[in-house]
């Protein structure tokens, strides 16, 4: 059931913002990735490839759809996005946890070619589960939700086994192999005294699977209450959850897309920004001659 048009507008209107911050996080890494041929690393491409199902997450929820019609297409659009960037963002970190895990590990790293089969994987995956909707049932199971378009609260069986149940199973594989991560760099750091960089780093490792809690679980335990017949505060509980959708973009740009690669890039040009104008301004002859 749809919330009333007044409080979906007003949760459109509180979602723009922080969709808004992750869509410019995610542009953000993006630009640089195309600017910068020295960002065109395996790793960084990893970043880059997060990036865009963030984008398309954020893009999804600035999609108006407060007054829209379950057949529409603006509410068909945001369904569709939202369903296949929501899962393929979550499995592709699932693929960076596993790809930091290799390299602290010192195994071979992964290869050009097999980024790009796990990534044609990943958004073969979210493709199958973004038609399946269209396809379980007699009727198109994409339409209004209570503050905006995804699968539909009577379809609550066909959203649990598509998203709820896959997050149910990632966020204690992604803490699992963030854990190893950690007691990986930990092994590595043993001869390093400064136990203050230590642990700025383990917790770094531990914030990556901490985004996902943090952004997914309120709305897990809503849908899994609604699904129980449980209601709670609607309005409130769906602001909140949303918001927290929304910040994911904004929440990866943050711990993945600003590292110290991106950081070291944007300061060197702006130290050589400086240094041009500074030396024009030498060179350049005083009027007051």
């Amino acid at each position: 059931m749809s919330l009333p048009t007044h409080q979906r507008e007003e949760i459109y209107y509180a979602l723009i913002g922080p969709a808004a911050i992750s869509a410019l996080g995610a542009s953000f890494v993006i630009v640089m990735y195309l600017t910068f041929s020295s960002l065109r690393s395996t790793s960084f491409k990893l970043v880059l490839f997060l990036s865009i199902f963030d984008l398309i997450n954020a893009v999804s929820f600035l999609i108006p759809s407060i007054q829209t019609d379950n057949n529409s297409f603006p509410c068909q659009l945001q369904a569709v996005l939202l369903n296949f960037s929501s899962i393929t963002s979550i499995l592709w970190t699932t693929f960076i946890a596993l790809f930091l895990l290799r390299t602290i590990k010192g195994s071979e790293t992964f290869t050009e070619k097999t980024l790009w089969h796990v990534f044609s994987l990943n958004v073969f995956i979210g493709v199958v589960l973004t038609l399946i909707p269209f396809l379980a049932y007699e009727q198109n199971a994409y339409g209004k939700t209570r503050a905006w378009c995804w699968i539909r609260d009577e379809y609550f069986l066909l959203r649990d086994v598509l998203f709820i149940v896959p997050l149910f199973i990632l966020i204690p594989i992604n803490f699992i192999i963030y854990v190893r991560v950690a007691i990986g760099i930990n092994r590595l750091l043993m001869n390093i005294e400064n136990q203050s960089f230590k642990s700025k780093l383990k917790g770094k490792m531990l914030l990556y699977p901490f985004i996902i809690v943090v952004c997914y679980v309120p709305y897990t335990i809503k849908a899994l209450l609604e699904g129980t017949g449980i209601y709670t505060d609607e309005f409130t509980f769906t602001l909140i959850s949303g918001m927290l959708r929304c910040l994911h973009g904004f929440f990866n740009f943050c711990i993945y897309g600003f590292n110290p690669m991106v950081q070291k890039k944007l300061r060197d040009c702006f130290y050589n920004g400086n240094s041009s104008r500074n030396s024009s301004i030498i060179s350049t002859p005083s009027l007051e001659n």
